[in-house]
């Protein structure tokens, strides 16, 4: 078995890895989408509802608002937390509401090459980019993608994230989806990047408003 499909089935099975006689575990590059000026999606939640977010308020409306940069470095440090506790090594693209390399924002390219350098020079054995989405207030569900030329194991690992976040939410399966995003087109290493909900829904918004939900995206 290749070292590839080897952490890819200790990534499922939640154990360690062993190479040779040495005990080592894959490094984890956990990348919170969006950060500082580029919000990402944004979702409305009713006024005084709890979320251990940053509050963020629409200054024409006075509506409360739940930004995307905000839900997935929220999810990112849970997920970080959850690995280390179990022996894996992680990383994060950002660890603060910067832009990818914890730098200020300036352009989105600048940004995903970023975050693409962070995990390269570290060395990981896996990208896991963390996202919620966005389009019709009534659409719903949870999707997952890898690259258009992905190689077996990357596949694997997508839809093995994929059927966990479908069964943790119970929302409506919008499927594994193929793709040419930069992070996909640029990393070596299997990356996967996932959209738990929509923040265009309002219920869904709501959902990813609670920190248990959160939580269970992360684990």
């Amino acid at each position: 078995m290749s070292r590839l499909r080897v952490i890819v089935a200790a990534v499922a099975a939640g154990m360690l890895i062993h190479v040779g006689a040495a005990a080592t575990a894959p490094l984890v590059a956990i990348d919170p989408g969006h950060g500082g000026a580029d919000v990402g999606a944004v979702g409305t939640i009713p006024v005084g509802t709890p979320t251990g977010l940053p509050p963020r308020v629409d200054p024409a409306t006075g509506a409360n608002r739940i930004y995307e940069k905000d839900v997935n470095l929220d999810v990112a440090q849970r997920l970080s937390t959850f690995l280390q506790v179990r022996g894996y090594p992680t990383i994060l693209t950002r660890t603060q509401d910067l832009a990818g390399g914890d730098v200020p924002y300036t352009t989105e390219a600048a940004d995903l090459q970023a975050r693409v350098a962070v995990a390269e020079n570290a060395r990981a054995n896996v990208f896991v980019s963390l996202h919620e989405n966005a389009l019709a207030p009534t659409t719903t569900g949870t999707e997952t993608f890898h690259y258009y030329y992905a190689t077996q194991g990357s596949k694997t690992l997508a839809t093995l994230i994929h059927q966990r976040m479908v069964a943790a939410l119970g929302l409506p399966d919008r499927g594994l989806q193929s793709a040419g995003l930069y992070a996909l087109r640029k990393s070596t290493m299997p990356s996967v990047p996932v959209e738990g909900a929509f923040l265009s829904n309002p219920t869904e918004a709501l959902l990813l408003a609670d920190p248990n939900v959160r939580q269970r995206i992360a684990e």
